[in-house]
């Protein structure tokens, strides 16, 4: 969002102003820019730029209507629902909504379970401005277009918000998205919520959009895939667990889906336990410090260029007869480096890479089972397993964590003079010679001993004396 923005006067789309029924009809707004920054700030008098729900304005949609310059609209603790809070509609405006004493404080419930159509908003947005939701819990939707409406471009924060329970009637749960956006999802819950018959996605549906973030957030026990990008220029999915979700309507629903994406990044992030595939689609793909496991429909399947580092990719399934089920290239090239991959379930038509630290095993997960995607299991990587503890060859821990468990002890491990705390059997397959269990690496722990040449002291003076002057290191 761009900061100190002079005051602007936008008027509400022209075929949009008859269907606005529930925010008041003033359709020429008046509204300056907030920061992010003005977002941390302590709570302010309502004087300076803050409309107070409920204390100033019943319902979030009168304090909607009413936003002026420099203004946010700060939601006291409590439940929201019925008219006024719930099918608001936004114009091209910069616009904040937030809960004033944090997470789990303010609840929307759009209290729609099937007939009439109920979301909490749509925005209209364009390009230069943006909308900001923070720490909101968005329930009970019943919509075409999910909880949440976004088309025309901007920029979308959508920081710390917990979606639950959330139905799309015909495409999406959550969020539906057209435009030349730049969406960031950071640090959000997404949890029982069910995609539509037409498309199933439990999460989100994005088309057009610039960049698509998704960072730090949880997607559990859903009902369709969570995130479907197409036509985008860039998705990326950072540190997220996505785990424990169920077929969509159509009993389909890949995790993370794309459609001619220009790229689709996956880092630090865990996709396991899910009753259909983990990742695929049509564009090219990157899977960085990841763990993709345990998932019914398959682990990755695109057409593209896939590269990845750093990751696990093992314990998948597909049904019998289907010939993989943890990395299917139909075309493309795939890049491999330092990874753990089951080369049994691979099948690559297109040109294969593979460069240093690459494992083609089985990953030893903590606790997993093929087949039983409910509950997730543990997908640390057990102790002496392949990338655990320093086994790549890269000298890299693998996967989405460095966490491990069971197995052998970790101790300190000599290569050479150098020390690294491995468990014996990676020490042993180094090359290396194992200190022993618990112990710890110190200076000059690995240091090899000087040799010693045993002579008299009269010997000693003899060899000295024998020295060119220049090599003695001392003189008489």
């Amino acid at each position: 969002m761009s900061v100190g923005r002079a005051t602007c006067l936008r008027v509400f789309p022209r075929h949009l102003r008859d269907t606005a029924t529930l925010v008041p009809a003033v359709w020429a707004v008046r509204v300056a820019s907030v920061s992010f920054l003005s977002l941390m700030l302590p709570p302010m008098p309502a004087s300076a730029g803050r409309l107070l729900v409920p204390e100033q304005y019943p319902s979030i949609g009168s304090a909607v209507a009413a936003l002026g310059e420099r203004d946010t609209v700060s939601i006291a603790p409590g439940i929201y629902s019925g008219e006024g809070n719930r099918n608001l509609l936004i114009g091209a405006i910069d616009v904040a909504l937030i809960a004033r004493d944090g997470p789990g404080t303010v609840e929307i419930d759009c209290e729609g379970s099937s007939g009439p159509s109920r979301q909490f908003l749509a925005y209209f947005g364009n390009v230069g401005f943006g909308l900001v939701l923070r720490d909101l819990t968005i329930r009970n939707s019943w919509h075409q277009y999910g909880a949440i409406r976004l088309q025309g471009g901007g920029s979308v924060s959508i920081i710390g918000c917990d979606f639950r329970d959330n139905r799309g009637s015909t495409d999406v749960g959550c969020l539906w998205s057209r435009g030349p956006f730049d969406l960031e999802i950071v640090g959000c819950t997404f949890e029982n919520n069910r995609g539509g018959t037409h498309r199933g996605a439990a999460g989100a549906i994005v088309s057009g959009a610039s960049t698509v973030r998704v960072e730090q957030c949880s997607v559990r026990a859903n009902r369709g895939g969570f995130i479907l990008a197409s036509e985008c220029e860039l998705l990326e999915v950072i540190e997220s667990t996505i785990v424990d979700n169920d077929f969509g309507v159509w009993e389909s629903g890949t995790m993370v889906g794309f459609h001619f994406t220009d790229m689709t990044a996956i880092r630090g992030s865990l996709i396991a336990s899910n009753s259909d595939e983990a990742v695929g689609g049509l564009g090219n793909c990157r899977i960085e410090d990841s763990t993709i496991a345990d998932n019914a429909g398959g682990g990755v399947a695109l057409i593209g260029d896939l590269t990845v580092r750093g990751s696990v990719l093992g314990g998948n399934c597909t049904p019998e007869g289907s010939g993989w089920r943890d990395l299917k290239l139909l075309s493309g090239s795939c890049e491999i480096e330092c990874s753990v991959i089951d080369s049994t379930g691979m099948e690559i038509d297109g040109e294969l890479v593979v460069g240093e630290g690459v494992v083609f095993a089985a990953p030893s997960y903590c606790e997993a089972a093929c087949g039983s995607f409910l509950p997730a299991g543990d997908y640390r990587l057990q102790v002496g397993s392949p990338g655990a503890n320093g086994c790549s060859t890269c000298g890299d821990f693998v996967g989405y964590t460095d966490e491990t468990c069971g197995g052998d002890s970790v101790g300190a491990c000599c290569l050479g003079s150098d020390c690294e705390l491995l468990s014996e059997s990676c020490c042993a397959s180094a090359g290396g010679e194992f200190v022993g269990s618990g112990s710890a690496c110190s200076p000059f722990l690995c240091d090899q001993p000087v040799p010693v040449e045993r002579r008299t002291w009269g010997g000693v003076k003899s060899r000295w004396r024998g020295l060119p002057p220049g090599e003695r290191l001392i003189e008489e």
